[in-house]
């Protein structure tokens, strides 16, 4: 017996296992979101030569967020969802479960210990959190509620988050108030910055903080950027930045699915005031890439053509993949009142 749950994002077979308390779920990843993976993929020429194999890890990587989301709002409560991070880590699982063992699935197989009709639950529940967290575009209304598991969930308070009206033109470059209409042409209502959520505590204390900033203040977090990016920003003098991106589609955020370097997210929005603090700067392209030109002139951030990429697929092969991946950095911290939704 098996059952199918459909999304925009993805789509997820259950099959109960016969005579076994476990239900198998087989997960395809598809249209718009498959081929995000796949630009991250191409965007590195190296990866590209062994393009079978990054895909499988950054669809295991999308899987394994499904699992996350599971895993962690139900922790101790509920069973584990569990899904595989190679050939061999499947074949282990399946050997010490008594289950069956079929080669070249260990990307997009996952299991539950439970019955068919709890794991369902599980896994729409898990699959909304995961789409109102990355895709929330692909939302549709007839599936986008949470199903009652009847377990006891604790929300926290959310703390009061005021968003300056009115700021004090001292710390901005200009004010805010002279490019509203130019970042509403090219809809650009918010910037985005990705991070594990085992953060969320520290950021609503602290604000999204520079590697600097952290080190200084010994503030321990949950690192997404990887251990080479770090080094890099240290050699060009951007340790006490806070990388911000135009684009919620960030490639990054996949390239660190696959590493493991995150598996549970949050993206977080971030007030457009940011851009105009006076030591806030601007690139053309990715930060960490060899000759990047870094900038606190407000027209060099104007230059960018957001028409001709913003709000669309990355493409390769497009004269603009560059610009894809231009950055607003920020001086030692984003405030948490500039977090739009904390």
């Amino acid at each position: 017996m098996e059952k199918t749950l459909q999304y925009k994002t993805h789509r997820s077979i259950l099959e109960q296992v016969p005579g076994m308390p476990y239900t198998k779920i087989t997960n395809y990843v598809d249209g718009k979101v498959y081929d995000d993976i796949v630009s991250a993929i191409i965007m590195d020429e190296g990866k590209a030569l062994h393009f079978v194999h990054f895909e499988r890890e950054l669809l295991s990587g999308f899987l394994a967020s499904l699992v996350a989301f599971h895993n962690n709002k139900y922790k101790g409560i509920l069973p584990q969802f569990y899904s595989f991070d190679s050939e061999l880590s499947y074949y282990q699982y399946c050997v010490d479960n008594d289950l069956d063992f079929e080669e070249q699935e260990w990307f997009k197989t996952g299991y539950i210990k439970d019955d068919l009709t709890t794991a369902l639950d599980y896994l729409h529940n898990a699959s909304v959190l995961l789409q109102r967290t990355l895709y929330p575009e692909f939302l549709d209304t007839s599936t986008n509620r949470l199903i009652d598991i009847k377990v006891p969930i604790i929300k926290p308070d959310k703390p009061r988050i005021v968003v300056p009206a009115n700021p004090q033109p001292s710390i901005y470059k200009c004010s805010p108030s002279l490019y509203s209409s130019f970042l509403k042409e090219h809809h650009i209502d918010c910037l985005y910055h990705f991070t594990s959520t085992e953060n969320a505590d520290s950021i609503r204390r602290n604000g999204i903080c520079s590697v600097k900033y952290l080190n200084d203040n010994g503030i321990n977090v949950s690192y997404a950027s990887s251990g080479g990016s770090r080094e890099i920003d240290i050699r060009k003098g951007m340790a006490d930045y806070v990388h911000l991106s135009y684009e919620r589609k960030n490639p990054m955020l996949f390239i660190a699915l696959k590493e493991g370097r995150i598996a549970d997210y949050v993206i977080y929005e971030i007030s457009t005031d940011v851009i105009f603090l006076k030591e806030t700067l601007f690139t053309h392209c990715n930060a960490a890439k060899n000759g990047v030109k870094f900038s606190d002139d407000i027209n060099y951030m104007l230059q960018i053509p957001f028409d001709s990429f913003h709000n669309r697929r990355y493409d390769m092969g497009s004269k603009y993949k560059d610009y894809f991946m231009s950055e607003v950095l920020v001086k030692q911290k984003v405030s948490p009142s500039y977090i739009l939704n904390l």
